[in-house]
């Protein structure tokens, strides 16, 4: 299996279950804390791209690399909605209710709306973490070509 995928599970797992330590401790409503998901994907990306361009010399390059990193955004972001989703439909029906009681957004809250803002937050903060990461690993790579 692609291990942007594999990596992109292990972090949709620690998205999910900061998710519910946040929500048993009724820390949910506390927005300034979503910065900390950003920290979960940066450090499977980090880990992957690590694992993927040093410790297995991997010769697939710059573009090949930063595809990894968007299918393992793709993948994290993607599969934590889905959990998302079970969970307000299933698990916690009355969460939705009280994300709108608290909203910052100034409107209606839909479960479209919602999926939407978390998968233009999710896809994009990634691509750009990506992106950033390959900066610091252009330089690796560009050393293993001149091997």
């Amino acid at each position: 299996m692609d291990k942007g995928i594999v990596y992109g599970l292990f972090a949709a797992a620690g998205l999910a279950v900061y998710f519910l330590l946040m929500r048993m401790l009724g820390l949910h409503d506390e927005y300034w804390l979503r910065v900390f998901n950003i920290v979960i994907v940066g450090t499977g990306l980090y880990m992957l791209l690590n694992n993927h361009i040093r410790r297995d010399h991997s010769r697939i390059g710059y573009l090949g690399s930063l595809g990894l990193g968007i299918r393992y955004t793709l993948t994290a972001v993607g599969v934590f909605i889905l959990f998302l989703a079970l969970y307000v439909n299933v698990i916690d029906k009355g969460f939705m209710e009280e994300l709108q009681d608290a909203t910052i957004w100034g409107t209606t809250i839909t479960p479209g709306l919602a999926v939407m803002g978390l998968l233009i937050e999710g896809v994009v903060s990634g691509m750009i973490l990506t992106f950033v990461m390959m900066q610091f690993f252009k330089g690796y790579l560009s050393r293993q070509d001149d091997e």
